[in-house]
């Protein structure tokens, strides 16, 4: 699992964020968090999963890149909206994956 720093953090989530992601990285059962993810599936931009998820094999044996962490699934939707935002406000379109390259690069500079 990799983690794309800073993460996006809904409200409610920013105020444990080192626990969730804590329980994230050593597999706990966190009900009602929920993980943004690049997509694991093609032609797909991101994914909400809940964090329990991450314990099946599928899950496991996939190269998984978290982009952010939500408490609760509304939070989790307005996370992604977040981000799209900030992809179109970058690139001029909704394009996730060109953001994060571009972002991550600015955070190298």
């Amino acid at each position: 699992m990799k983690w794309i720093l800073p993460l996006f953090i809904g409200e409610k989530a920013e105020k444990k964020k080192q626990k969730i992601i804590r329980g994230i990285e050593t597999g706990k059962f966190l009900l009602g968090t929920y993980v943004i993810m690049l997509s694991t599936e093609a032609g797909n931009q991101l994914d909400i999963i809940e964090a329990a998820e991450l314990k099946q094999p599928y899950y496991k044996e996939k190269d998984i890149v978290v982009v952010g962490i939500a408490s609760g699934k509304a939070e989790a939707v307005q996370v992604v909206a977040d981000i799209v935002s900030d992809a179109v406000n970058t690139t001029g379109e909704a394009d996730v994956l060109a953001f994060f390259r571009i972002r991550q690069k600015r955070l190298k500079e």
